[in-house]
């Protein structure tokens, strides 16, 4: 579902942030956002809610906090244009728990999805610790057989910002292609 604000004229689409408690959902919107970020964690109740203009268009970015129930996590879903699910790449079982997510998501909204799957906290692995992109290979493979929109796999720091901007220009760009 789009938005128009009257008084920009400009088309907002509704995005949803999903994955488990730590993932960086929240440092990601901030990142992107271009507010100040910093090493302390503060936990989202509920919902954080932010609105970000763009030259073509725009979103309202919903981040959920990562323990909603699938009901509360249902109701925030109406309206979605775009669902953004993260996982932390120094967590491997955040990546094993995002099938629940989609789960969620696909049953209350079916696989007409448009879907970025965002690795996050890359600039914490190293050559031993953390999954490699080949190790997530399978996963995006998997979701994008059962997604019948578009689905993109991004690398992203939401702490220093590396691939952020990526993530949610590749999605504006796509919605404005049109719904799958």
């Amino acid at each position: 579902m789009t938005y128009s604000a009257c008084r920009w004229s400009r088309t907002y689409y509704k995005i949803i942030l999903l994955g488990e408690v730590k993932v960086g959902k929240t440092t990601l919107r901030r990142s992107y956002m271009g507010q100040n970020l910093d090493n302390t964690y503060a936990k989202t109740i509920g919902v954080d809610f932010a609105l970000k203009r763009t030259e073509k268009g725009g979103f309202q970015i919903w981040d959920l906090a990562g323990e909603s129930t699938p009901n509360t996590v249902r109701a925030h879903l109406v309206g979605t244009s775009g669902i953004i699910f993260v996982f932390d790449v120094m967590q491997p079982d955040t990546l094993d728990k995002l099938e629940d997510w989609i789960t969620i998501t696909t049953d209350a909204l079916g696989s007409r999805l448009h879907v970025a799957l965002v690795a996050n906290k890359i600039d914490l692995r190293t050559e031993d610790r953390g999954l490699k992109t080949e190790e997530v290979q399978a996963f995006v493979d998997d979701l994008t057989a059962r997604i019948e929109g578009k689905v993109a796999y991004f690398e992203t720091s939401a702490l220093t910002g590396n691939g952020v901007d990526d993530v949610f220009s590749w999605l504006l760009t796509t919605l404005e292609e049109g719904r799958p």
